[in-house]
């Protein structure tokens, strides 16, 4: 079963419905997380949904369950994204409709 955890819910309005996945999964989510909060929320999920919570090299680095970053605000500039693509080793960083998936991701 894998673990998603929304690490900022106020970042879309109470009045826009969020889909679940059809998959097996446990689902948290939390109104806001400042830095200080964010390893110990995120640090058994395989799935982070986010709005603007930075995550950086050293916090990417200490998920190694991490498989999916789903970005829910528009402008990803908080978020590094040529990082992630460059960096991601099996993780898929998803925007809309860009993404970067790697093979073994699929494995």
């Amino acid at each position: 079963m894998l673990n998603i955890v929304f690490l900022d819910r106020t970042g879309i309005p109470a009045t826009h419905n969020i889909p679940r996945p059809s998959f097996p999964h446990n689902w948290v989510e939390y109104d806001r997380t400042s830095s200080d909060e964010t390893f110990e929320r995120a640090k058994d999920a395989d799935i982070i949904v986010t709005s603007k919570v930075l995550l950086g090299r050293e916090l990417l680095a200490k998920l190694p369950k991490l498989k999916l970053i789903a970005i829910t605000a528009t402008g990803t500039n908080n978020k590094r994204a040529w990082y992630l693509c460059e960096k991601c080793n099996g993780l898929l960083f998803c925007y809309c409709t860009r993404a970067c998936i790697r093979d073994d991701f699929l494995a």
